[in-house]
């Protein structure tokens, strides 16, 4: 009993003295010293405690019940000069303070999502990271992407890659050589419709409405999938801080001689209305086009002649010829043979389709100049508007969800040297697009376009003026949410859907020479096509410890087109793929200064049915891959960080390589999957292109200086190609397809140079 005596006073003294301390409370916000605009998720630490906490959305934070005393504040964040203050906390006050941050012109910058979906700063990934931000825009004076790209090193801009006349003022982009359908696009993290290889979004997104651009180089498959096998671009569009801050840019730019005249207006606002918070954006881009004289060498035919020097015969009466001196004939099967349906009449026959020929000959050889000078389009003139947003609420700290909306339209025309046009010159009786398909009670023959009112073809001519025109829109929609439900864990999911419809004509500049009454009766060649994809992907981030670091995603995308691309005729045919994956990825802070990242992702991937322009029918098809990387990095002090990175990726087939089946103006293109009997051309498969990738660097930075030296080899299996196939071996190009190419390997060593001559004076080399 005296035992319990003696123990409770003093129990209840120390249990007095604890609950007797006096304390107060920092609370503060933390800004941008140059825009006031709040910082997101800086960190504050209270020194010498094991106190701190980050900022909120408004740049807010609070720390309570601080023991009476000094304290050093320190507060950091990447990209800004890190901050130091000593305050005095007071017994039952609050102190609310406001601290601004200055830029670190030599600061490392901050990724997030594309590289790891991940917070880190780049000397923290091991994968290859160039990051553009908001800043570096502005110094350059971009108006679009485009105007970026061409501004940053590293970057190739390949033309040409696109089958339209237009494709000389069209450009994909290439990372270390992996072509420009490797590289994979997105906006915001969501993939975009579009034409294969993205050729025209670099004309698309205004830069005024960009936060920042992530460039990861090297292959990211094991955590995108397909089309991430040369590198991943991701274009992060401006969000709201908290604050209202809102501009309206409004600029002219044009040549010494007034071509090329750019007129774009950019305005976008963002703040918040208590949880709510909003980003708004629009820009309107109205430019004349940019133009080079150049001369066409223009043929017309089969054989490709000049018009002045089309021959007096067709090669269909050669008699030395293949079919013997006979013009075409349908036969009852509907075959088209030079196989005369009345042996007796072939000489009527002939003379008859000599006499059109000749009538033919004269219109074409009368009218159609061998050459055309044309002020061939290299900046087309368009007109581009874009609107668009996101709204995000606040449920509560842990739970977030957000809504995207962008809608873009566009009006674009050039002119251009089409490879191939068809002439409106109808083909002579006897020709094969217009055989004879019967006679007259006279015996006289008569042609298919007699009979039937229709032809069943037009007879090409090459290397000829074309006026190409664009009428396109896109609309996006996207749904996002984040719960925390507690520090360790995250889980996101989004939901998004990409609508784009295109609308192309290609139409001859000098139409009444090749034939047509009209500029609008000489459209052909249109590449139209509505473009949906649509996707679920949810992925959870769990910090298992203080070093480890695992994600755990998914996916479901599906991806339609109905295009005019699939078929010679002018009508819609649609072709879908669906893709299924999962991915896990593992990043191990092995020490303070030694990270590890290990990620591996499964992907299956089904070609849905479909009936091709034959009436053949093709059974869907499933076909499935995992890949895998792994990196390293270590940074030894400031001056020297190592890295070693090893990457697996691939590359799906595309539509174009796979199902078209059209006369472009950059000539006949016919997919794998294609046939065509009158080439010969028969279906084959075509293997996914595979990619192993090696990367070294070494790297570091002091207050000034920043260098970086990266070697890389990258080993491609299956590479797919197009390559030009002369069918009839007469020495002239038949048709264009798609095959694998035995093994490619590109290499290189890349050097950047960085140093800051003055606080807004940067010096920046790269080779």
């Amino acid at each position: 009993m005296n035992k319990i005596t003696y123990i409770l006073p003093f129990f209840l003294l120390s249990t007095n003295l604890i609950f007797s301390q006096e304390t107060g409370n920092l609370s503060g916000t933390v800004v941008d010293m140059n825009t006031n605009e709040p910082v997101v998720e800086a960190n504050i630490t209270v020194q010498n405690t094991k106190r701190g906490t980050t900022t909120d959305f408004n740049g807010r934070f609070n720390i309570s019940n601080l023991e009476i005393g000094k304290y050093i504040i320190k507060i950091s964040h990447v990209g800004y000069t890190t901050l130091e203050q000593e305050i005095d906390i007071e017994a039952n006050k609050t102190i609310d303070l406001i601290f601004k941050l200055s830029e670190d012109p030599l600061a490392l910058d901050e990724v997030f999502v594309s590289a790891t979906r991940t917070k880190k700063t780049i000397d923290r990934v091991t994968a290859s990271v160039e990051v553009i931000n908001a800043k570096d825009i502005e110094r350059m004076g971009a108006q679009t992407v485009k105007d970026i790209f061409q501004n940053t090193p590293g970057l190739n801009l390949q033309y040409g890659t696109f089958p339209s006349a237009s494709s000389a003022s069209k450009s994909s982009v290439t990372i270390r050589g992996i072509g420009g359908a490797g590289t994979l696009w997105l906006l915001d993290g969501r993939r975009i419709s579009s034409e294969v290889k993205n050729p025209y979004e670099m004309d698309r997104i205004p830069a005024s409405m960009i936060e920042r651009i992530e460039i990861i180089k090297g292959s990211m498959s094991a955590l995108y999938g397909a089309d991430a096998m040369g590198g991943v671009i991701n274009i992060i569009t401006k969000k709201s801080k908290g604050v209202f801050t809102g501009d309206v840019n409004i600029s002219y730019g044009a040549n010494a001689d007034g071509d090329g005249a750019n007129f774009p207006v950019n305005a976008n606002i963002r703040g918040s209305l208590g949880k709510l918070r909003y980003s708004l954006y629009g820009s309107s881009q109205n430019r004349s086009s940019y133009t080079e004289l150049e001369k066409t060498n223009t043929k017309v035919g089969g054989g490709r002649h000049a018009p002045s020097q089309t021959p007096p015969s067709p090669g269909y009466l050669n008699p030395n010829g293949p079919t013997g001196g006979k013009p075409f004939y349908m036969q009852a099967d509907g075959s088209v043979k030079p196989m005369p349906l009345n042996p007796a009449n072939l000489l009527s026959d002939r003379i008859a389709a000599q006499n059109a020929f000749n009538q033919f000959r004269s219109a074409v050889s009368g009218n159609i100049k061998d050459n055309y000078n044309t002020d061939v389009t290299y900046i087309e003139g368009s007109f581009v508007s874009t609107i668009g947003g996101r709204l995000d609420y606040d449920f509560s700290d842990k739970f977030t969800t957000g809504i995207d909306v962008n809608y873009f339209q566009e009006d674009r025309k050039g002119v251009y040297n089409g490879f191939f046009h068809p002439m409106g010159y109808k083909a002579p009786i006897g020709h094969k697009i217009n055989p004879i398909v019967g006679y007259n009670l006279n015996g006289t023959p008569i042609s298919f376009f007699e009979k039937f009112g229709k032809v069943r073809g037009r007879i090409p001519a090459w290397n000829v003026p074309v006026n190409s025109k664009d009428d396109n829109y896109r609309f996006d929609t996207s749904i996002d949410l984040n719960y925390t439900p507690i520090d360790k864990l995250k889980f996101y999911a989004r939901v998004y859907n990409s609508f784009y419809k295109k609308r192309n004509t290609s139409t001859l500049k000098e139409f009444a020479d090749f034939g047509y009454p009209t500029e609008e009766k000489s459209a052909a060649s249109g590449m139209s096509a509505d473009v949906t994809i649509t996707s679920f992907e949810a992925y959870t981030t769990w910090v298992a410890s203080k070093s480890q670091t695992i994600i755990l995603g998914g996916e479901y995308r599906t991806e339609g087109r109905e295009a005019t691309v699939f078929s010679q005729g002018p009508g819609f045919d649609e072709r879908n793929v669906n893709y299924l994956a999962f991915y896990l990825q593992d990043e191990w802070n092995i020490t303070d200064n030694f990270n590890l990242t290990i990620g591996g992702r499964y992907d299956a991937y089904t070609q849905k049915s479909y009936t091709d322009g034959l009436g053949n029918i093709h059974q869907s098809n499933t076909n499935d891959k995992f890949t895998f990387r792994i990196g390293a990095v270590n940074k030894f002090d400031e001056l020297i960080s190592l890295r070693a990175n090893f990457a697996q990726g691939y590359r799906v087939p595309d539509i174009r390589e796979l199902f078209i089946q059209k006369n472009t103006p950059a000539g006949l293109q016919l997919g794998a999957h294609t046939v065509l009997p009158q080439f010969n051309k028969t279906a084959y498969d075509i293997n996914p292109e595979s990619i192993n990738t090696y990367e070294l660097a070494i790297s570091g930075n002091n207050n000034r200086f920043f260098y970086e030296v990266v070697g890389f080899y990258n080993d491609v299996t299956n590479m797919i190609e197009k390559i030009a196939v002369d069918a009839n071996n007469d020495n002239k190009i038949d048709y264009f397809t798609f095959i694998n190419l035995s093994n490619a390997t590109t290499s290189g060593l890349e050097l950047r140079l960085k140093y800051n001559l003055l606080d807004n004076v940067n010096l920046d080399f790269f080779w």
